[in-house]
């Protein structure tokens, strides 16, 4: 027999169900803040919020090298959206204060902290995993997902594999980021992407090193480093749509010659970011 769906929550239900899990959201963050974990480490991370989904009647799979998801059940057929979250922290030692006052919460683990807001979207994904868990009162199903590993980018592709080797037909796909330019209370929302993803590479140029008198038997590598670099940024104007992101940034060079010589390894690296 099919089911028949129950109303939908209502805008009131939806901000009273929010209002309620609101100081849990809040303290699952900053333990969260507090003991941020890398890149391929988040173990304690994953752990906790499994037990969390695990105390609302969810069962979640631990995808190794991955992360985590789970799946809400609606009340009737539909189709399967995935909300989607980060959890790895970046290796930045965090400042004790902001702008304006010391910080309520900082992370207690040296050189390691949460400045990208991911603690922050691990807690509001766990929450909203345990608001409708107790709902349900939709149609389809709701896909969790909680990846591994974001900041170095290479661990997604495992979460993406285990959902096709499963069949897991997601028909859309939900992420959300923080941003401290839009107030409180506020969603900045569009269809398809909304910020960049990121792409780290490294290149070492090799040259021939000489003395400063006689150029012309010496391979400089800053020349060719600087044609590299004016052709990278000219890849936007020439190569990219417009409308879209294209950030660059020169993060490290690497070749810092004795006094009137030049030397032969040049390294330099490049963030970009990609759609």
């Amino acid at each position: 027999m099919k089911r028949r769906s129950r109303s939908m929550m209502t805008k009131e239900e939806i901000l009273n169900a929010a209002k309620k899990w609101e100081d849990f959201c809040i303290a699952l963050r900053r333990d969260f803040h507090e003991s941020p974990e890398l890149s391929g480490q988040e173990t304690q991370t994953i752990a906790r919020i499994c037990t969390e989904l695990r105390a609302v009647g969810l069962s979640p799979i631990e995808v190794q090298d991955g992360g985590v998801l789970a799946v809400i059940e609606g009340d009737a057929p539909g189709k399967t959206m995935l909300l989607r979250a980060d959890v790895d922290a970046l290796p930045v030692q965090e400042d004790p204060c902001n702008l304006l006052r010391k910080k309520e919460c900082v992370s207690k683990i040296p050189g390691v902290s949460h400045v990208c807001g991911h603690d922050c979207h691990a807690a509001m994904l766990v929450t909203v995993g345990k608001i409708l868990a107790a709902r349900r009162d939709f149609p389809g199903r709701i896909v969790l997902m909680f990846e591994r590993g974001e900041e170095g980018g290479g661990n997604l592709r495992y979460l993406i594999d285990y959902l096709q080797k499963n069949h897991w037909d997601i028909d859309g796909v939900w992420g959300m980021h923080l941003n401290s330019d839009i107030p409180a209370g506020k969603f900045a929302i569009r269809s398809g992407p909304l910020m960049a993803g990121g792409l780290m590479f490294d290149i070492t140029l090799v040259g021939k090193d000489g003395h400063g008198s006689r150029p012309d038997w010496a391979n400089n590598p800053v020349d060719c480093f600087q044609t590299i670099q004016t052709a990278l940024d000219k890849i936007r104007m020439r190569a990219v749509d417009q409308m879209m992101q294209l950030p660059f940034d020169l993060q490290g060079v690497n070749g810092v010659p004795a006094a009137q010589y030049y030397w032969t390894n040049f390294k330099f690296c490049r963030y970009s970011s990609l759609l």
